[in-house]
């Protein structure tokens, strides 16, 4: 067992290790395990992720995360977290956001009930992931912890075969004031079956298979289209895009569109809808990590306080030479049913994809065209739909 320590102390530094043991000594009840702690995220309300990753020859990746980010409103200098999250709950009402609307900015409120939630939530992480941590420290093969002024961070080797990583990152981000926390345990799982197929007919097979069990899908042709010439919009006006690609040189005005089909599939209930989609998320699962198409990567998030369930967020296999998507599934459970979409291999070297596009049938550079609606909106004005 190798354990490493990288300290670079500071009064700061100090202040911040010193609070972050007081949080750790006082746990309502002690974690035992990595999957425990993401289980109970997600039963706290949090939105913690699992991924597969199918890049390697003879491995996949299983990885589970948690990312939060919050702004320091108050303007606490030092990482006293206590202080800043005990202020920071204090002045919820106050906060406001801004949006960039046609060069103008509009003060929109949060929702203050979930960032409330996400203070708690990163509360309870900090109580018991150090217990946690350190503990793991004590059994790894190799550990190595750094702290700085403005952060502190964990990598731990727990076992080579199969490789298991955590690595566990609390930082601030001076220039900005955001307060960040990153929590991620990976599992290396050695191939059952090895390829180097890019294929996605296994996975369109799988999701034909699914949508053929369903009653009344319904379907429409979307796409989403760039003419030569006309460049993005700035990055602040530019919130619409869930994904996009930018390329620099001669390829960065280029025409492009995406191609695909969104289909929708009516349900009444939220619990009926989240079994839904708790169920074509572990086919999914079970395709990945089974019969893994090579260069793909699925990203799920448990559903807050839902007994473990999962649901899709994307499903993406990337062309090795371009980098862009040979193939793309997205899914989104909303108060009517739950809405999937696929994407083929996108023409040319950048393209967009709508934030909203379980509601959009297409994009023409800066215009969107919403499913059931004529009015055609500029796509910087998509906050003033109910969408």
């Amino acid at each position: 067992m190798k354990t490493r320590h990288i300290i670079y102390m500071s009064l700061s530094a100090m202040s911040f290790v010193s609070c972050t043991q007081n949080l750790s000594e006082k746990p309502e009840h002690e974690i035992e395990s990595l999957t425990e702690l993401f289980d109970s995220l997600a039963m706290r309300g949090a939105y913690p992720r699992f991924n597969i990753d199918a890049f390697g020859d003879s491995v996949i990746t299983e990885e589970y995360d948690y990312f939060s980010c919050l702004e320091d409103t108050m303007g606490v200098d030092s990482l006293d977290v206590e202080e800043w999250y005990k202020r920071t709950l204090d002045n919820l009402p106050s906060a406001i956001d801004t949006i960039i609307i046609d060069g103008e900015k509009h003060a929109t409120y949060r929702d203050i009930k979930t960032e409330r939630r996400m203070i708690e939530n990163r509360i309870f992480l900090l109580h018991n992931v150090f217990p946690l941590v350190e503990k793991l420290c004590k059994r790894a093969r190799e550990s190595y912890r750094y702290i700085t002024p403005d952060s502190i961070d964990y990598s731990v080797t727990i076992a080579k075969e199969p490789q298991k990583l955590l690595s566990f990152k609390r930082y601030k981000v001076t220039n900005r004031d955001y307060d960040n926390l990153f929590l991620r345990y990976t599992v290396e799982k050695p191939l059952k079956i090895k390829t180097k197929s890019s294929d996605p007919k296994p996975v369109h097979a799988l999701l034909k298979q699914f949508l053929a069990e369903q009653k009344d899908v319904k379907q429409y042709e979307v796409n989403y289209e760039w003419d030569k010439g006309v460049p993005f919009p700035t990055e602040g006006e530019f919130y619409h895009s869930v994904s996009q690609r930018r390329k620099r040189g001669p390829d960065s005005l280029a025409a492009s569109l995406v191609t695909g089909t969104c289909y929708f599939i009516p349900l009444k209930g939220s619990k009926a809808i989240e079994r839904l989609a708790d169920e074509f998320c572990n086919r999914m699962i079970r395709l990945s990590a089974e019969k893994p198409v090579h260069r793909s990567r699925l990203t799920t998030r448990f559903l807050p306080g839902s007994d473990m369930k999962k649901e899709l967020q994307n499903y993406i296999i990337h062309d090795k030479n371009t980098n862009l998507f040979i193939y793309e599934i997205k899914a989104q459970r909303c108060e009517d049913g739950l809405h999937i979409l696929e994407l083929n291999n996108p023409q040319g070297q950048r393209y967009t994809i709508p934030v909203s596009w379980w509601a959009v049938m297409r994009t023409h550079n800066t215009k969107i065209f919403w499913r059931n609606n004529d009015n055609n909106l500029p796509l910087q004005k998509v906050s003033e739909n109910p969408f």
